[in-house]
């Protein structure tokens, strides 16, 4: 089967608010990544969303970098159930919940002004959401996961 890997990352400028708020902050990315590739899944190919999805904290030289990897299987049953249908890469859009996290007072935060001037520069620019089919021709989904796992 073929599969797509996308990886949803958390804006640099959002790192230290990450650290001092991990439970809430990736509870709010895990939702953010799929909400996204749901309603991406949904409206583009109308079909019913799959993945497996995976919390990195840390990128390769061990510094602060939350990101989420998703396995997505390459096709699937239709909205209605009466077809299957093969996927193709598609765009996604992904929305920060943090504003209403901070408003619910459930950040723990030093200058709520800075945020706030944060988000709204971060509101501003694209947030990249990357998606990659197989490497190889004979790649397979257990090659990802294995190092998913890791």
């Amino acid at each position: 089967m073929t599969y797509f890997q996308v990886v949803f990352t958390l804006p640099e400028q959002l790192s230290a608010l990450a650290l001092g708020n991990r439970s809430v902050l990736y509870k709010l990315l895990f939702g953010s990544a799929w909400k996204a590739l749901s309603k991406s899944i949904r409206d583009e190919l109308g079909m019913r969303p799959a993945a497996a999805k995976v919390l990195h904290t840390w990128n390769q030289r061990l510094e602060h970098h939350p990101h989420i990897h998703a396995l997505v299987p390459s096709c699937g049953p239709s909205l209605d159930g009466k077809s299957w249908i093969p996927c193709r890469m598609t765009k996604g859009t992904i929305h920060s919940g943090v504003e209403r996290l901070l408003k619910a007072g459930k950040l723990k935060v030093l200058d709520s002004l800075e945020l706030k001037e944060t988000l709204a520069t971060l509101k501003l620019i694209d947030w990249v959401v990357f998606i990659e089919g197989p490497l190889k021709p004979d790649s397979k989904p257990e090659h990802v996961l294995k190092y998913l796992a890791r």
